[in-house]
């Protein structure tokens, strides 16, 4: 349903350290668009290509370095903004003083459509990730068709490897040249699965909670009973996140919304488990550890890759992350190098102590529920982990 923010805010027994504005009592009003957080975005980086430039840096970065890589020595500034950053230095300054969240705000300024309706994707991600490749993985469907045909540097540009980019910095770079960026993405990133339409309502922890106020005071006594949980319990849909510089599974909070979704995803057939994006050593195989175990049939893949051709990345990858070979080393690595999310870490210990607690009867279903993400994750990596 689409709820009046004004009126949802007159309702609400939720107060604000700051006497200026309230949040809606429902935290499941707290989301934005796809499209709105696309245009954040563009106000951090100065334009759609100026993303794409990044969110390339980022992946090749990380693919060429390993995840083991610092992620705050990229080559640009831009390139260093995780959510972290973004947070501090773009979302807490924009909404200082209004008692309100990134998202309530936007909604609450729109004077084209000064409504929001309840959040209808929840995504489950680590605030280490670099911004722009989140955007340019969950805002595809927001940037103009010509360029994404172009990639992220201009097709004049005539020698691969060089290539003047924005902030007139050289780059080398695979994309050089001009490379379509959406069958990449939609493939390597989504695995071939339906993307997010831009008018999708998200719910963004970064930009729905209130960064000013206590974070103590807006997650609430209970766990459970905390703005992340009340969503999850009512979303139809989430929608985890990898990314190459951290295994999501190592942090609780991220070990908490898996449970939560296995959890509702074994009571309610209708909800949507999803995943998407590259993902980050914790558990990501490497091609030495495949050639070690593996040896035959990577060499089989490899032959029957060549005898496809580059310009079929759709049948190569279908190929790369079928049974006979991307599932079956998935399967291999992760029964031999199993994922316990009793490992997991918090950046406050008491964070940790409270969730598994929580979680404590339900432990096996949750690791059952990250080994069959990991599994399906690798899989459709193997084309990607070839080059590595």
């Amino acid at each position: 349903d689409v709820v009046d923010i004004d009126s949802a805010q007159k309702s609400s027994s939720r107060t604000n350290t700051n006497s200026s504005g309230m949040m809606p009592h429902d935290p499941r009003l707290w989301g934005m668009s796809i499209r709105q957080m696309y245009e954040f975005a563009i106000e951090i980086y100065g334009s759609p290509m100026n993303i794409l430039v990044s969110a390339a840096e980022v992946m090749m970065y990380f693919q060429e370095n390993g995840p083991e890589a610092d992620g705050r020595n990229l080559p640009h500034e831009h390139d260093n903004l995780s959510i972290y950053d973004v947070v501090n230095q773009y979302v807490k300054p924009r909404t200082k003083g209004t008692g309100l969240s990134l998202a309530v705000l936007l909604n609450k300024d729109n004077e084209q459509q000064p409504t929001t309706k309840a959040a209808d994707l929840f995504l489950s991600h680590s605030w280490a990730e670099k911004f722009s490749y989140l955007v340019a993985l969950l805002c595809l469907e927001c940037f103009d068709a010509k360029i994404l045909k172009e990639g992220p540097f201009p097709e004049e540009v005539e020698e691969r490897g060089t290539a003047k980019g924005r902030f007139g910095r050289e780059l080398d770079t695979v994309f050089s040249g001009g490379i379509n960026l959406e069958p990449f993405i939609k493939l390597l990133l989504w695995q071939g699965k339906e993307m997010p339409h831009p008018d999708t309502v998200v719910w963004f922890c970064a930009f729905a909670i209130n960064q000013n106020a206590s974070i103590g005071d807006e997650l609430g006594g209970s766990i459970m009973e905390s703005p992340f949980a009340q969503v999850l319990k009512d979303v139809p849909r989430m929608l985890v996140v990898y990314n190459q510089g951290l295994d999501l599974y190592s942090r609780v909070w991220c070990v908490l919304e898996m449970y939560i979704g296995v959890k509702r995803r074994n009571e309610d057939s209708d909800f949507i488990v999803n995943f998407a994006g590259l993902s980050s050593a914790g558990s990501f195989m490497s091609k030495q550890w495949v050639e070690a175990h593996y040896e035959a049939e990577l060499a089989s893949l490899r032959q029957e890759l060549e005898s496809i051709g580059y310009e079929n990345l759709d049948k190569q990858m279908v190929l790369a992350s079928g049974p006979n070979y991307g599932l079956k080393f998935a399967k291999g690595f992760c029964e031999k190098n199993p994922t316990d999310v009793r490992n997991a870490d918090a950046s406050v210990e008491s964070d940790k102590e409270m969730i598994m607690n929580e979680i404590e009867l339900y432990i096996d279903d949750v690791n059952e529920g990250v080994k069959a993400m990991r599994q399906d994750a690798m899989a459709f990596t193997m084309l990607a982990l070839m080059d590595g």
